[in-house]
């Protein structure tokens, strides 16, 4: 379902960088293959700077590759980014909405630009109420919701079109307890979809809830990928917070 294959970014530094780091470039992500299917969800896990969100907004076209290619449904993005880019659901804290817009209003509007018919938004926004269940403040301005409706809504707005990858780079990132664990469950849910999540997070009790599978990332470099019990395994720990612990001090990269 989704194919990565010798997946690098760089980025050229400005004249003072060059002079105090000796190089004209750096890599932020070095080399990344995976293979991942449907029917799962993926954590992706690592110190904060190891590339995580760079790979993410690569796999969205966000950022264009400077080596590598990624594949969704055996397409290549960079080949038909319309076509891939309408298969992906892609949730950061940077993702706006518009505050003077109804919940509805800016699910409505998003949806228009995927091209679904009125109809089929009507339907789709009626399902994801009920399902996500926000129907008390469908009709309320964003700018008079709560930090937990408004990210509900982002999750909603990024699953309107119904899309087979779902991208969530840290979904809870300044939610409460309550609007956090919400999120979660809409999150949960969506493996019975036909469909791949794929979220980045530093919190390992939500990687424990909701990951079938982890892909640890260190100094741009994918450094395991497998399920939980063969993270643990791998880094020779009882418990998943300890070999993330021996994944960042442990981990060697060439």
């Amino acid at each position: 379902m989704l194919e990565i294959n010798h997946l690098s970014k760089s980025f050229k530094l400005n004249r003072k960088q060059k002079k105090q780091q000796g190089v004209n470039e750096v890599f932020a992500v070095k080399n990344i293959n995976l293979k991942l299917g449907t029917n799962q969800i993926v954590a992706m896990i690592g110190s904060n700077g190891a590339g995580k969100s760079t790979i993410l907004r690569l796999l969205t076209g966000l950022l264009i590759p400077t080596v590598g290619t990624i594949k969704i449904n055996g397409v290549n993005i960079l080949e038909d980014l319309n076509a891939t880019r309408a298969q992906i659901g892609f949730v950061s804290d940077n993702t706006q909405l518009y505050h003077r817009l109804t919940v509805r209003e800016n699910l409505t509007f998003f949806a228009k630009l995927y091209k679904m018919q009125d109809s089929d938004i009507k339907q789709r926004i009626k399902e994801l109420s009920q399902s996500m269940q926000f129907d008390d403040f469908l009709d309320k301005k964003i700018n008079d919701c709560s930090t937990g409706m408004q990210q509900k809504t982002n999750i909603a707005r990024a699953l309107i079109h119904s899309p087979t990858l779902l991208i969530l780079d840290e979904p809870t990132s300044g939610l409460d307890i309550k609007a956090a664990q919400t999120a979660l469950k809409i999150i949960k849910a969506q493996k019975n979809e036909n469909s791949l999540v794929l979220f980045s997070t530093h919190h390992l009790h939500e990687v424990e809830t909701l990951a079938d599978h982890i892909v640890a990332i260190e100094q741009g470099q994918c450094v395991f990928s497998g399920t939980p019990n063969e993270f643990t395994a791998f880094f020779k720990a009882d418990s998943l917070y300890q070999a993330a612990l021996n994944c960042v001090n442990n981990s060697t990269v060439n």
